[in-house]
Parts: C-alpha cells; sequence; structure tokens
C-alpha cells in the first residue's frame, strides 16, 4: 500500500488520507487481480472458499 499509494500520493491531512486508504483497500480487494489468486480478486477468492466450507 505504502509503494502503490501513499508514496505516490502524499496526502495533506488525516482524513484525506483515510479516504485514500479507504478507497485504495476497496480497489485491491474488489478489483485488482492477482496473479499469484489465478488471476482473481481477494474477495472472489475468499468467497469461494467459503462457499466450499458451507
Amino acid at each position: 500500500m505504502k509503494q502503490e499509494y501513499i508514496y505516490l500520493n502524499p496526502p495533506n491531512g488525516g482524513m484525506e488520507l483515510f479516504q485514500g486508504v479507504k478507497r485504495y483497500v476497496e480497489f485491491y480487494n474488489n478489483q485488482r487481480r492477482h496473479q499469484s489468486m489465478e488471476d482473481l480478486t481477494p474477495n472472489e477468492v475468499f468467497y469461494q472458499s467459503n462457499k466450499k466450507v458451507s
């Protein structure tokens, strides 16, 4: 997160940092595909594994 978001977009205050980190985490978990997870997002992997357990 520091290299991909915070260093590239230095915030001007605490609220801006909070909102930016929140947006980045939502992007990372819902949209960003991960090669190590067979090009799925973390949420897709999480919900697939929960369906198998239920």
